[in-house]
């Protein structure tokens, strides 16, 4: 099971038809941002996930400041509360199981039919960007798409955090864990 990136695996299958490249095994995007020297926030403010598998569990960190020595300090603190699940049964951070996950998915996907038509609505015109930019000799258009949409999913997450829909957990990252 996968605990995150259910928009993302969304707009690849209805609207791109291909997965994300792949780099080293991994979804990153090194090659398109730069970060801000000492900041502790990532490459143009982007969030994303941080997922790290243990036991049975799949532990998640989530938000744009996901490598600090703080949240990596958290996260080791957060894997060890879960291993120590299975004795104690307590557990300080949410936990996604199976039926969470559809839920999850359901709430993605109903939100999906307006990206799309609004993807395919302006896909002339974002196939065009793609082609002035200087990355349209070093990657697929599809790369370059996915990368723009975490640009726009960051927008939209800061206007939630701005409109007080989303309330960032202290230290700016979320942490939670899925069950395998």
């Amino acid at each position: 099971m996968y605990c995150y990136n259910w928009q993302i695996k969304n707009v690849e299958a209805e609207f791109l038809h291909v997965k994300r490249t792949l780099h080293h095994g991994k979804n990153y995007y090194a090659a398109y941002q730069e970060k801000v020297k000492g900041s502790p926030i990532e490459a143009l403010g982007v969030y994303g996930n941080q997922v790290d598998d243990t036991l049975n569990y799949i532990v998640c960190r989530y938000g744009n400041n996901r490598y600090t020595k703080e949240a990596i300090e958290k996260n080791a603190a957060v894997k060890k509360e879960l291993a120590a699940l299975n004795k104690n049964g307590h557990f300080n951070y949410p936990l996604i199981d199976s039926t969470d996950n559809v839920k999850l998915q359901a709430m993605a996907k109903q939100f999906l039919p307006v990206m799309i038509n609004g993807f395919g609505a302006n896909k002339l015109k974002l196939v065009e960007y793609y082609e002035k930019s200087v990355y349209a000799k070093e990657v697929s258009f599809e790369e370059y798409f996915i990368w723009s949409f975490h640009s726009y999913y960051t927008a939209v997450t800061n206007e939630l955090i701005k409109r007080k829909l989303i309330i960032l957990p202290p230290g700016g990252i979320a942490f939670f864990a899925a069950i395998k």
